[in-house]
């Protein structure tokens, strides 16, 4: 029997590889595509909800910030308190550029907040000096503050 009679049972089917032709039963040719189709790499959709989880999550926390953000906008707290404490210390001293805060304690009686702490500054000489500072300021109209009493600067 020579290898291009079929045998009994199967069918023979001629294949084309590149520049040559070469036959194989329809078996061996299922069997090879399949392994084929196998090794194929396959790209896995994320499920819809993992999707939509992850746009209602990220929606979320953007809303969240915005409104926190804008309904806290205008209101009197401790950190405006102590930013514009700070400024006016700053408008007392020779080299305002200089100044470094530390040590700032604020408190907060209800209607007005009461600012201390330590600046460093440049004096008119260019030495580093220290000075302990107490301001006392109280909110005004809309976004403003108004300054009751500065010490410790002189």
């Amino acid at each position: 029997m020579s290898d291009d009679t079929p045998r009994r049972g199967k069918r023979w089917v001629t294949r084309q590889v590149p520049d040559t032709y070469e036959h194989a039963d329809e078996e061996q040719v299922e069997d090879e595509e399949e392994a084929d189709e196998e090794q194929a790499p396959t790209k896995r959709k994320a499920p819809a909800w993992f999707v939509i989880g992850a746009v209602v999550l990220v929606l979320g926390c953007c809303g969240f910030f915005y409104f926190k953000s804008t309904s806290d906008e205008g209101k009197p707290d401790d950190l405006g308190a102590q930013t514009v404490c700070q400024t006016f210390v700053e408008r007392r001293l020779k080299a305002p550029s200089t100044a470094k805060f530390s040590h700032a304690k604020v408190t907060n009686d209800g209607t007005t907040w009461t600012v201390s702490g330590s600046v460093d500054a440049e004096n008119s000489f260019g030495a580093m000096l220290r000075h302990n500072y107490v301001c006392t300021v109280r909110p005004a109209a809309g976004e403003n503050w108004s300054l009751q009493s500065l010490t410790g600067l002189d």
